[in-house]
């Protein structure tokens, strides 16, 4: 009701207002072959590892004992890690996930599933999300002058003016800019 179709695609919230990945697509029809209850454990395991925790990957191949190649496990994996991680990433409502995800294909049980493990731990993965952005410190002040000489005994060529710049007052040593004469 609040998608548009862009390009011969969807966009989704939990995605970025994005189309959804071609290759999460085929994840979900993978995904759907295991039990909800399953993939609310392994979506649990994984929710554990967003939010700095350590994952039981043997518990994980456990769970998941329907899929017979380790390369679909791997991949369902990381469909489920890409869900969660760009559902908090993004802030989406979990009425908003459930949804969509059915939208995509996936059963109502599976959705619900990891809807309510990404509500449970929605606040903790924003948190460990927030920490681990890259933070830039606040300019506190900013200092300049420009000083310009007329002639000079020592240079052989003289500069018209420079410009000194002391970003921190505290730094001993100003960034000192040389503008060269034209004329």
């Amino acid at each position: 009701w609040y998608q548009r179709r862009v390009r011969g695609g969807m966009r989704f919230r939990c995605f970025g207002d994005l189309d959804a990945p071609d290759w999460i697509l085929k994840e979900i029809s993978v995904v759907s072959k295991v039990s909800a209850i399953k993939v609310r454990l392994v979506c649990a395991q994984i929710s554990n590892r967003l939010s700095g925790g350590t994952v039981d990957f043997d518990k994980i191949a456990k769970d998941f004992n329907i899929l017979e190649d380790t390369s679909e496990l791997k991949a369902s994996i990381a469909a489920l890690h890409f869900i969660l991680r760009s559902a908090a990433k993004y802030d989406v409502a979990p009425e908003t996930v459930s949804l969509e995800l059915q939208q995509l294909g996936l059963p109502k049980e599976h959705s619900e599933s990891i809807v309510r493990v990404y509500q449970q731990q929605r606040e903790k993965l924003r948190d460990e999300f927030q920490k681990s952005t890259l933070k830039l410190n606040k300019l506190k002040s900013m200092d300049w002058r420009l000083d310009f000489i007329v002639s000079s005994n020592d240079l052989k060529v003289v500069y018209n003016s420079f410009y000194c710049n002391y970003v921190n007052r505290k730094s001993l040593f100003p960034t000192i800019y040389f503008l060269k004469s034209t004329g």
